[in-house]
């Protein structure tokens, strides 16, 4: 009777256990989607608001400069609501494949730079779908957004080409323009936010590594692993 009552404790605490972390993971689950729905209800339609009303004052503006101001703060708007729904996009999903991953890289690259001769190539073009954790998936992605961003505004041109490499136990991203170039020693002071990249690779047990100089464009190529 003892051996069975001390089974029956057991059982019962580790059931306790059990449940107890189901609940807590139900919590924040449940946390992360009202998270989701207040960033897009909210912040979302503030800044459709701005949009909204920097198009009419830089269409009621009565001189260049003023039109100007409104039109930068409508460039500034929908960057940030662009940001906004790609971090919705991460939090609220919380299972996401590498195939639905590579066509949010397409979406990213077809707005970002908006060249219609600038397309994003996989190799190999069939590739084995697999689930992807949110530490892969937060940083490769916001990684991608920002070596793009840096071609938009720092190259000087938005002709690039953009390769994906997927390997058996890794992806492998590559940027690489035409552009004015910089030199990466000097990256403290370039803006092109060297150091966040790193940071984000090193955050996913991935490698960064980049190809520039003045006059002779920039190639960025950024890897992590699937699992680490």
């Amino acid at each position: 009777i003892g051996v069975s009552a001390a089974v029956l404790v057991v059982t019962g605490w580790i059931w306790g256990m059990v449940r107890h972390r189901l609940v807590r993971r139900r919590e924040a689950e449940r946390l992360r989607q009202q998270i989701a729905r207040d960033l897009h209800d909210d912040i979302g339609s503030n800044l459709g608001g701005i949009v909204l009303l920097s198009e009419i004052g830089s269409e009621h503006s009565p001189d260049e400069e003023s039109r100007s101001d409104f039109a930068a703060i409508r460039r500034a708007a929908e960057d940030a609501s662009l940001a906004m729904r790609d971090i919705v996009w991460l939090i609220q999903r919380e299972r996401v494949g590498l195939n639905d991953f590579v066509t949010r890289m397409r979406q990213s690259l077809r707005v970002i730079l908006n060249q219609p001769d600038v397309s994003l190539e996989v190799e190999p073009a069939e590739f084995r779908d697999r689930p992807l954790g949110l530490l892969f998936r937060r940083h490769v992605f916001l990684a991608f957004k920002e070596v793009l961003n840096n071609v938009r505004k720092h190259a000087q041109t938005r002709r690039a080409t953009v390769k994906v490499e997927i390997e058996p136990d890794r992806l492998r991203f590559t940027v690489r323009d035409e552009g004015v170039g910089f030199d990466p020693e000097a990256s403290a002071a370039s803006g092109h936010g060297i150091a966040n990249l790193k940071r984000r690779a090193s955050r996913v047990s991935g490698r960064l590594r980049i190809d520039s100089a003045p006059g002779k464009g920039t190639e960025v190529t950024f890897e992590a692993p699937f699992s680490n």
